[in-house]
């Protein structure tokens, strides 16, 4: 019995050792294929343990450029572990995280990275583990796309035109500042209402029922579920208490994969066209019927 107890005892170790080696192999291999960069500490000490690959290669250094070295006392490490006392922090707290933060190349470079550092034990004895992300490229797209926006913002804000978005409940998404202003209100104060909530009536023109909000949103509902846009030559508005005429074009407004997430209207005040047209043809009509000049 001894003897079987000893066997199964050398077995299960050797088994639980093979199962360790197999953990430590998987882990290496993560380790250094890993598209992070990844720096383990001595989390008494500071010393930088071990490094990989990705990371030597983000920031241009060598393994034994960074082995053994404090970790305050890099200086690309300047705005995340300036001095012992952060160091401290870092090991205390057992978590840290940085969205942004700069780190230097060592040909003088900056990138901005994301930063997070935990602390746990390895063979009883506690490491820091740090988890770098290049976030360069992205914040770069991010500025170019924040560009993006004010330069199409500037753009349907400088139109004389009234543009707005809504979405399939006809809540405004977007208005441009022409038509924030007919409202007598901000943009912002006009996303998310309707034109109910915005005080159209329902009808806005009297003896003229397929108008008004129930006239705009049928209009929008038609272009959501056709998918195809329209045109209302003349398209009568009371804003402001007048009566004002409009040529309103709306189309669909479609989501990354095709869907229809909405409608976008371009108004265009025509009141004053059409009241100068009235009068040009009373004025040809007068010329027609007044005796012919000898």
């Amino acid at each position: 019995k001894y003897q079987l107890d000893l066997v199964r005892d050398i077995t299960q170790r050797k088994t639980q050792e093979a199962a360790l080696v197999e953990s430590e192999v998987r882990y290496r291999r993560l380790f250094e294929a890993a598209q992070d960069g990844i720096l383990i500490l001595d989390a008494e000490t500071g010393a930088i343990v071990d490094v990989n690959p990705f990371l030597l290669r983000m920031l241009g250094f060598t393994h034994e450029q960074l082995a053994g070295q404090k970790v305050w006392e890099l200086g690309f490490f300047k705005d995340i572990v300036a001095n012992q006392a952060n160091f401290r922090e870092l090991q205390e707290q057992e978590y840290i995280r940085y969205d942004d933060r700069p780190l230097e190349t060592v040909d003088g470079r900056r990138i901005d990275v994301e930063f997070v550092s935990n602390v746990y034990l390895v063979d009883h004895q506690k490491v820091v583990q740090c988890n770098i992300r290049d976030i360069t490229e992205r914040k770069h797209s991010e500025r170019a796309l924040r560009q993006s926006e004010d330069l199409l913002r500037t753009l349907i804000d400088s139109t004389p035109d009234w543009i707005f978005i809504k979405d399939r409940r006809h809540r405004y998404v977007l208005v441009n500042q022409g038509y924030a202003d007919c409202l007598g209100r901000m943009p912002a104060d006009v996303v998310g209402l309707n034109d109910l909530e915005l005080g159209f009536p329902e009808a806005q023109v009297k003896g003229d029922p397929d108008r008004g909000i129930n006239g705009f949103w049928n209009d929008d509902l038609e272009v959501m579920t056709s998918g195809q846009p329209r045109v209302i030559a003349e398209d009568p508005a009371t804003v402001n208490g007048q009566l004002r005429l409009l040529h309103t074009f709306k189309a669909p407004v479609r989501d990354v994969t095709g869907n229809v997430m909405g409608v976008i209207g371009i108004c265009r005040d025509i009141t004053a066209v059409r009241a100068a047209a009235v009068e040009v043809r009373k004025l040809s009509r007068a010329v027609e019927q007044s005796p012919a000049s000898v």
